[in-house]
């Protein structure tokens, strides 16, 4: 469960005028401090889509905005768990007494330990073991827990607002891990998508999960989905922006036509770059007008 407040010193707006943050990287630090994804450690699962979706903004500036700041040590993420590290947290937010310490257990559990932050972060705790449980932190240093696959206890928290992206990208990719490259590059055609009224997938089913599966594989993972998908929102064809034959005209691009393997390498290879014909021309072989984009 989220915190129901968090400190946010006044001496943070001098800070982020000393580092000279853009506006998006102040937006973005503000809101790890307090976004109710936030817990008391200042390690918690917030995946870039997430990110996205609650600042109304797109995955790459996100990218942008996080890189800033993890240039300047305010934080660590790490994109294949989708957790994030503020190191500095626990200075603005300090664990109170021992009770405290025992309420916030079952979150230092959780944190994974293949996190390439994970002893960076264990450090962070350690300055603070006497507000813990005798033997807590030794346990964590350790690496004793539950049987999870990475060795810590697999916790499972209430993740409230977790569950309002259910009218969003979390909704649509089926309550898929938003970490999964999968996930990802579903979320990412429905933001390229929302940009130009191109048709929206409401559910990432096992036929789109096998398709999209396939394109990360053969062709780069998601930085090859990224660069098909600025191919296509640069494409006069698939955006709608130069004219189409009669029988194509109302056709929108989508999902299950760019995730067809001929239809993707096409695209890659600057298939649909090209103007259209003029309206009434003969149609080349092969063409839209011939038939299938």
């Amino acid at each position: 469960m989220s915190r129901s407040y968090n400190i946010v010193r006044p001496r943070f707006w001098a800070w982020a005028k000393e580092k000279e943050l853009s506006a998006g990287a102040r937006e973005l630090a503000l809101y790890c401090l307090t976004s109710p994804h936030t817990n008391g450690i200042g390690c918690f699962r917030l995946p870039i889509a997430y990110i996205a979706e609650d600042l109304g903004t797109v995955s790459a500036t996100v990218r942008k905005t996080v890189s800033e700041l993890s240039k300047i040590g305010f934080l660590h993420h790490d994109d294949s768990t989708g957790w994030v590290f503020i190191p500095g947290f626990l200075d603005h937010n300090p664990i109170a007494n021992l009770n405290v310490g025992k309420s916030l257990m079952s979150f230092v559990e959780a944190v994974p330990r293949k996190a390439p932050f994970y002893k960076a972060f264990l450090l962070v705790i350690e300055r603070t073991a006497e507000r813990f449980p005798d033997g807590f932190v030794d346990r964590m240093r350790n690496g004793i827990g539950n049987g999870s696959p990475n060795g810590m206890p697999t916790h499972e928290h209430d993740h409230e607002h977790d569950h309002e992206h259910d009218a969003g990208a979390a909704e649509a990719a089926g309550e898929a891990d938003l970490t999964d490259p999968v996930a990802e590059a579903f979320t990412l055609y429905r933001e390229a998508a929302k940009r130009h009224s191109w048709s929206i997938p409401r559910k990432l089913d096992a036929d789109r999960s096998k398709a999209l599966s396939g394109i990360l594989k053969e062709w780069g993972g998601l930085d090859g989905w990224r660069e098909a998908l600025g191919k296509a929102e640069a494409s006069g064809f698939l955006t709608g922006k130069t004219p189409r034959d009669e029988a194509h005209k109302d056709w929108r691009c989508n999902l299950d036509f760019l995730t067809m393997p001929k239809k993707f390498r096409r695209l890659m290879e600057g298939g649909y770059g090209g103007d259209m014909p003029p309206p009434g021309s003969a149609p080349a072989r092969g063409s839209w007008a011939a038939g299938q984009p």
